[in-house]
């Protein structure tokens, strides 16, 4: 699941640009386009913070419900 997330996550931040290309008036879409364009050099980094967080928060539920 780790790896499924951090690979969507790389995915998107590299796609919605070159999907998105004009403003479509709606102002939270090209603040998500604005943001991945902006942030397309830090992808890596971005990815690896997005996969700790989904690993902390996994292994908090595990520990807090006992599942798994």
């Amino acid at each position: 699941m780790l790896l499924y997330t951090v690979l969507v996550f790389a995915i998107l931040m590299y796609s919605i640009p070159y999907l998105i290309k004009k403003p479509t008036g709606i102002e939270f879409v090209d603040n998500i386009v604005l943001y991945t364009n902006t942030n397309q050099q830090f992808i890596l980094a971005a990815s690896v913070l997005v996969g700790l967080s989904v690993f902390l928060t996994q292994k908090y539920l595990v520990q807090a419900t006992g599942d798994f």
